[in-house]
């Protein structure tokens, strides 16, 4: 699933209630690389790295650290309008050459550099391979992005082979998101079966298709499995698997609108235009015959997940409203041969 344009900005703020996932992304990634030595050269690939979360947390981990180790920090994503934002960030973290106005490749500061590359999906083999050798990665991370890859399995055969051997990836997917469920509840209850085979578009984000049990097919171990069972010389060895149960924070209560809109990026933006199409194929009718608006069914969706944002104590606090329902699953693996 592609963010760009407004909606890109929305999943900035997504990200920013994320922080405990990327704070432990990070020290993952510096457990790893702890013991290198000091000149050897590091590269951490963030494969879907967004609007540049959880890249940038671990660039400036280095940074703040004071560490002389030389880093680089490869922030990748399959819409431009996701990294031209994690440029923007980077420039105001002041990682940029002096002098240089343009960013569009690489930032430094110290030892530490981020560099984009974008678009990128983590399936293109032929992109991958052109960006990045064999053995050429220390740490690869992919932190709520796996699940919107279309081939996972080729994704993960080439994490395995630009990992060098020893190197480490990290995953994060979701086991639980109590607002994917609602907005699935509730787009069901508006827009009729046949409707939704008329518009195949019209489908809720992928971010719990990798929440099954071990040996479901559907969970991160089993694509690991599958793909290291396809490779011949090297593979992934599982490593590790936690769970972060937290509640998700979203805005204050005195911002509904701003909360409903970061809801309604569940449904991208050809979702919504189908939607705004089975409308005008009603003829402006409802399912009952009562005449309603071109955008009633946009409206109906909006106003349920309002009602509750309102309604429901797992949606909020006195100050803020936030997902009480909301469990990140972090899964490590180390490659060998």
């Amino acid at each position: 699933m592609a963010f760009s344009g407004d909606a890109a900005r929305l999943y900035d703020l997504w990200s920013a209630g994320d922080r405990p996932v990327h704070e432990r992304l990070t020290d993952l990634v510096q457990a790893h690389v702890v013991n290198y030595p000091v000149g050897d050269p590091i590269q951490v690939l963030s494969l879907g790295d967004g609007t540049g979360l959880p890249g940038l947390m671990i660039a400036d981990h280095f940074r703040e650290s004071g560490s002389q180790r030389n880093v680089t920090v490869i922030s990748t994503d399959y819409t431009r309008d996701m990294t031209e934002q994690a440029r923007q960030k980077a420039r105001a973290k002041g990682f940029t050459k002096a002098g240089d106005e343009d960013m569009s490749n690489s930032a430094i500061f110290g030892p530490v550099m981020v560099r984009f590359v974008s678009p990128l999906s983590a399936d293109d083999s032929a992109l991958l391979r052109s960006e990045f050798p064999d053995d050429s990665i220390d740490v690869v991370v992919m932190s709520f992005s796996l699940m919107f890859v279309p081939d996972k399995k080729k994704c993960m055969q080439e994490i395995t082979r630009m990992l060098k051997p020893g190197g480490k990836a990290i995953f994060v997917v979701l086991k639980s998101f109590y607002m994917l469920e609602k907005m699935a509840e509730v787009v069901k209850a508006v827009i009729t079966p046949d409707e939704r085979e008329q518009e195949p578009s019209i489908k809720i984000a992928d971010c719990l298709v990798l929440n099954g049990e071990v040996g479901s097919g559907n969970s991160v171990e089993d694509i690991i499995a599958s793909a290291s069972d396809s490779l011949d010389s090297s593979r992934l060895r599982l490593e590790s698997a936690e769970s972060m149960r937290f509640p998700l924070p979203l805005c204050p209560t005195d911002n509904e609108n701003l909360a409903v809109d970061m809801w309604a990026i569940m449904l991208s933006d050809d979702a919504w235009g189908a939607i705004d199409k089975l409308n005008k194929r009603r003829g402006g009718n409802s399912t009952n015959g009562e005449p309603v608006s071109t955008s009633s069914l946009r409206d109906v969706i909006m106003a349920r997940l309002l009602q509750d944002l309102r309604e429901n104590p797992r949606m909020r606090s006195d100050s803020e409203f936030r997902c009480d329902d909301y469990e990140p699953y972090v899964v490590t693996a180390v490659k060998e041969r």
